[in-house]
């Protein structure tokens, strides 16, 4: 096997997390430090000789082919039963019409309101929600949901407050505030709102 010397490129597969997907991509790097045994990259990482046609590959079209071996696309949807793998680069959240939000009966997980945050008429009870038939929350509770794409349907024209609370963090959405703009993440806030 060829030696890895200084200023070599080598490729990895790297991923990156957005939506429910993750890309994966060939990346190279360039090895700033090899003596003998192992390699270290000027971006980080780095290992031994014995990675070389393994993990990392000379060329890019080695690193692809490599991948494709056990997986069908460079795109690959996230299964939430596995955690994701590490090192996988996160990116913000861009489908936002698609999220779905989740109401328990008799508890108000899912806020739903006309009006921007300082003038709320809350209308959660007019929401048409779909039954999770799959899933019961705690003490045999309903569970609910929608996508915050169908909630705007069902009030077009107006501007609507998703507040989504949770015990670690509370999602905060908003609708008809920028025209055009469609659902924005206005952020969250730590704990129950």
């Amino acid at each position: 096997m060829e030696e890895v010397k200084i200023n070599d490129m080598l490729w990895q597969m790297q991923g990156t997390r957005q939506n429910d997907t993750i890309h994966w991509k060939a990346t190279p790097k360039v090895v700033e430090v090899a003596d003998e045994h192992k390699f270290l990259l000027y971006s980080g990482g780095g290992g031994s000789w014995g990675l070389v046609g393994k993990m990392w590959f000379r060329t890019k079209e080695e690193c692809e082919q490599n991948f494709l071996k056990n997986h069908e696309s460079f795109d690959e949807p996230i299964d939430f039963k596995d955690p994701t793998p590490e090192g996988i680069e996160e990116l913000p959240r861009t489908d936002w019409e698609n999220y779905e939000v989740n109401r328990f009966d008799g508890i108000d997980d899912t806020a739903v309101y006309l009006g921007g945050l300082s003038n709320l008429q809350k209308i959660t009870q007019n929401v048409k929600w779909h039954k999770d038939t799959e899933h019961e929350g705690e003490y045999g509770m309903v569970v609910e949901y929608s996508t915050l794409h169908e909630i705007s349907e069902q009030f077009k024209e107006s501007m609507i407050t998703v507040i989504v609370n949770g015990p670690m963090r509370t999602k905060v959405f908003q609708y008809g505030n920028y025209p055009g703009a469609g659902w924005i993440y206005l952020g969250n806030i730590q704990g129950y709102a």
